[in-house]
């Protein structure tokens, strides 16, 4: 809604801190997620406006923020076919969130009143690659209410570079459970890639 104003914060301890709150100009959708009007948007745990693991969806967005970062570095996308690679199931890999733990003791949604803005790190282990868009990781899984959007990163030499940190996938449904189900979608493919390339590229033009 044009009334809402939407910031984002890469603040570690608490996201909750205004003061860390960078706005954002612009939020971008990829053209394969269906229209996600409020209230229900397009959380596929629970709405069911699509399924998780569809290869026709590529769950990706980017938001193009009002003034630059200089105070983080940013990671590398992994080359395109890591999660492809046999090694890959053994790679160490760390998924970061800012959701909750766990879902409500009654197993319902938790209320935000309770959300703590904590940014965590958990150790996770690719399952499979299911298509060109997706790939399941093992349970019991890591991402859980408020998780979605969160990074997961390989830490691998990956092409003889030895640098760490290279984003391969996305947090996208941790099921109705935060445990059931551990789908995330892939940034580790040619096409998405080539999307982000050039969605940058047209947000920025003009600007540098």
């Amino acid at each position: 809604p044009p009334f809402f104003r939407v910031s984002v914060s890469f603040a570690p301890g608490s996201a909750l801190d205004q003061s860390t709150w960078i706005p954002v100009e612009q939020q971008i959708t990829h053209p394969s997620v269906p229209p996600c009007p409020p209230p229900t948007l397009c959380d596929p745990t629970t709405t069911n406006v699509f399924a998780a693991g569809d290869p026709s969806i590529t769950d990706l967005g980017l938001v193009v923020l009002k003034v630059p970062v200089a105070a983080i570095e940013p990671a590398d996308i992994a080359p395109p076919g890591t999660l492809e690679r046999w090694e890959a199931v053994q790679d160490p890999m760390t998924f970061v969130g800012y959701g909750f733990p766990s879902r409500a003791a009654d197993g319902g949604l938790n209320p935000l009143s309770e959300w703590s803005g904590v940014r965590h790190f958990g150790s996770s282990r690719l399952q499979a690659v299911l298509n060109e868009a997706w790939a399941a990781w093992s349970l019991p899984g890591l991402v859980c209410q408020g998780d979605s959007g969160g990074p997961t990163f390989v830490d691998a030499d990956l092409n003889g570079d030895p640098r760490h940190d290279k984003l391969v996938a996305i947090a996208s449904d941790g099921g109705t459970q935060c445990g059931n189900k551990d789908l995330r979608t892939r940034v580790d493919t040619v096409a998405g890639q080539h999307w982000i390339k050039e969605t940058i590229k047209t947000a920025l033009r003009g600007k540098m």
